[in-house]
C-alpha cells in the first residue's frame, strides 16, 4: 500500500518569493534607495550600487 503525499504547508513557490522580497528589503535599506527589481536578471536597474549586496565576485579560480 503506497503512501499518499500532500503538498507541504510552506511550498517553495510561495516561500521562495517571500524570502526574496524580505532580502530585497534589506538590500534597499543598505543601499539607501527604493529598488526597481528585475527578477529575471537579478538586478536593480535603478540602483547599481545595490549590486554589491546582491552578488559578490568570486575569488580567482572559483566559479559557480
Amino acid at each position: 500500500m503506497g503512501t499518499r503525499w500532500s503538498p507541504t504547508l510552506c511550498n517553495f513557490e510561495y516561500s521562495g518569493t517571500l524570502v526574496e522580497q524580505n532580502l530585497l528589503g534589506t538590500v534597499a535599506f543598505r543601499a539607501g534607495k527604493k529598488l526597481q527589481w528585475d527578477a529575471e536578471n537579478l538586478k536593480a536597474p535603478n540602483c547599481p550600487e545595490a549590486d554589491r549586496f546582491i552578488r559578490r565576485p568570486y575569488r580567482e579560480g572559483w566559479t559557480l
